[in-house]
C-alpha cells in the first residue's frame, strides 16, 4: 500500500530484507505470513 493510501500491483520472485538486530527474524516472518495470506 503506497503512502497515497493506493494499492500498487508488482510482481516479484525475491524480497530482500536487510537487519541484524531481533526484530528481523519477526518482521520477516509477518511479511510471509502476509503474502501467504493475500496480504490480509
Amino acid at each position: 500500500k503506497a503512502a497515497s493510501g493506493s494499492y500498487i500491483l508488482l510482481e516479484a520472485d525475491t524480497i530482500c530484507v536487510h537487519g541484524d538486530n531481533e526484530e528481523s527474524i519477526a518482521l520477516i516472518q509477518k511479511i510471509r505470513q502476509s503474502l501467504y495470506s493475500g496480504g490480509n
